[in-house]
């Protein structure tokens, strides 16, 4: 039990140490390259999926209209 009580604490430890790395000025600038690329595919896939969920609810906007505006031409009446 001793043993897992020590790595906890050196989980903690190491833990601590990298948190602290995040906030140097020298972190941010050896891993300004990477953050920006990780920032631009997720906008990029954010906007994918606006894109995709914009499409699919007009796509289906345009299908109930234009089954109604066919069933309207054609004398159809549909009861709801």
């Amino acid at each position: 039990m001793e043993s897992l009580a020590l790595s906890a604490a050196s989980i903690m430890s190491a833990l601590a140490a990298e948190i602290g790395h995040v906030f140097s000025p020298t972190w941010w600038q050896q891993h300004a390259v990477a953050l920006f690329n990780i920032l631009m595919i997720d906008l990029t896939l954010a906007g994918d999926n606006a894109v995709g969920s914009f499409l699919f609810a007009v796509g289906f906007m345009l299908f109930n209209w234009l089954l109604t505006w066919g069933c309207y031409k054609r004398g159809i009446i549909i009861k709801i």
